[in-house]
C-alpha cells in the first residue's frame, strides 16, 4: 500500500512507489506500513528500492548502525528514492563508532529531516557522518550532522548535488568537505554542479589523527567544475587542529573552476597555535575563473580573505574578490586580505579586487598582506 500520512518536516514530493515505516515499536516481519513498521536499520539495509519509494524513520527514535545506499537502491528523473523522518521531529541515526549513512554509486536519491550522530572525533569515533562516493542527482535537506572524526559530510565524485539548511558541528576534519580523485590534476574535476546553500558548520575543531596537514574547517571544497556557495555560515572551527604547518579556513575552495562564494558568513575561526591560516574564506591553489561577493568576515585568527596559491597543477587564473566586508581579521596570521604565492611553482595570475571593506583595530593592525616564498 502506498502511506497516506501527512508528514512533518518531510514533502516527498514522489507520486509513485512504496512508504515504509520505520519504528522502535515495529518487528522487522512487519510489512512496513504505518500500522505495522519495520524495527530495524539492518532490515532496512536488505531491501531494494526503487524509484518513487520512500523510508521513513519515527521523529525522535534512535536507529542504531549505519545507512547503506547503492546503485541497486536508486531512483529516476520520474520518481526519487526519498529517507526522512515521519511524526514530530528528526529520527536520529547513531552510527556510533562508524559511519552514519554511506551511500556509494546511487543516484536521485532525497535524504532530509535526519539527525546523524557520532561517537565523537576523540571518543571513538573514526569516519565520517555522512559519505558520499560516486553518486549523482541528489540532494540533502534539513540534516543535523556531529560527532565523527573526519568530516560531518563528506562528498566525493558527484553530479548535481544540493545541500541545502544543513548543521555540521563538532567533527573534526570538516563539516562539510567535498573532494575527489582527481585532486591536483592539471586538467580533471571530479565533481560537476555543486550547491550549498544555507548550511552552518560550527565547532568542527580537528582531527586528532591527521598529524600532517590541516583539519578543523567549516566548508571545503575541492575538484569541483561549476558550483555554488551562498548563505552559509562557518563559526569557531579549528581550534584543535594538531597539525603545526598549514591550517583550516570556514570557507574555502581549491583545484576548482567557477565557483562562486556569496551572501556567506565566516566568523572566530581559529588555527594551531604555531600554524597558518585560521582564515574566513579563502580561494586557494588551482581555483580558476571563480568568484568571492558580499560576503563577511570577522575575528578570523588568520586572513578575513585569503588569495593562495601553494603549487596546484592547475593555473590559478581569473579570480574576482568584491563587495566583500572583513573586521578585525589576521589577529594572529595575515590581514584582512592576504596574497601569498608558495615556494612549490605553480601559477597565479588575473585578480580583479575592487570595492571591498576592511577594517581592523587588532594589535596587528594589517590591512593588505601580500607575500611569496618564490
Amino acid at each position: 500500500m502506498t502511506g497516506s500520512l501527512l508528514l512533518t518536516g518531510c514533502s516527498t514530493g514522489n507520486s509513485t512507489g512504496r512508504s515504509y515505516y520505520i519504528s522502535p515499536s515495529g518487528n522487522d516481519d512487519n510489512d512496513g506500513t504505518l500500522l505495522s513498521p519495520l524495527r530495524t536499520l539492518e532490515r532496512v539495509n536488505r531491501m531494494i528500492l526503487n524509484h518513487g519509494d520512500t523510508i521513513l524513520f519515527e521523529g525522535g527514535a534512535v536507529f542504531t548502525g549505519t545507512f547503506y545506499l547503492d546503485s541497486i537502491d536508486s531512483g529516476d528523473e520520474s520518481g526519487y528514492v526519498v529517507i526522512s523522518s515521519y511524526g514530530h521531529g528528526k529520527a536520529i541515526l547513531d552510527g556510533g563508532n562508524k559511519e552514519g549513512m554511506v551511500i556509494d554509486n546511487a543516484e536521485y536519491f532525497k535524504i532530509s529531516n535526519i539527525l546523524v550522530s557520532g561517537r565523537g572525533r576523540k571518543t571513538g569515533n573514526t569516519t565520517d557522518g555522512i559519505i558520499i562516493v560516486t553518486s549523482d542527482n541528489f540532494s540533502l535537506d534539513d540534516l543535523e550532522v556531529f560527532g565523527f572524526q573526519h568530516s560531518g559530510i563528506h562528498i566525493s565524485g558527484s553530479r548535481n548535488a544540493k545541500l541545502t539548511r544543513i548543521s555540521t558541528h563538532d567533527n573534526g576534519f570538516a563539516g562539510i568537505s567535498i573532494d575527489g580523485k582527481h585532486l591536483n590534476d592539471p586538467v580533471l574535476y571530479d565533481n560537476h554542479n555543486l550547491y550549498i546553500s544555507d548550511c552552518k558548520a560550527y565547532n568542527n575543531p580537528g582531527d586528532p589523527t591527521n598529524l600532517n596537514n590541516h583539519s578543523g574547517n567549516g566548508i571545503l571544497a575541492a575538484s569541483v567544475d561549476g558550483g555554488t556557495i551562498e548563505y552559509c555560515e562557518a563559526f569557531n572551527n579549528g581550534w584543535d587542529m594538531p597539525w603545526t604547518g598549514n591550517g583550516p579556513v570556514g570557507i574555502w575552495v581549491w583545484d576548482c573552476n567557477k565557483v562562486t562564494i556569496q551572501y556567506c558568513m565566516s566568523h572566530d575561526n581559529k588555527t594551531n597555535p604555531v600554524a597558518a591560516d585560521g582564515g574566513g574564506f579563502d580561494l586557494d591553489g588551482g581555483v580558476s575563473n571563480s568568484l568571492i561577493q558580499y560576503c563577511l568576515s570577522w575575528s578570523n585568527q588568520g586572513s578575513g580573505f585569503g588569495l593562495f596559491e601553494f603549487g596546484a597543477a592547475k593555473v590559478w587564473e581569473n579570480n574576482v574578490l568584491r563587495y566583500n566586508i572583513s573586521r578585525n581579521d589576521g589577529i594572529r596570521n595575515g590581514g584582512s586580505l592576504s596574497v601569498w604565492k608558495g615556494e612549490n611553482g605553480g601559477t597565479m595570475r588575473n585578480c580583479a579586487i575592487y570595492n571591498n571593506t576592511f577594517y581592523t583595530d587588532t594589535a596587528r593592525g594589517i590591512s593588505v598582506w601580500f607575500t611569496t616564498a618564490v
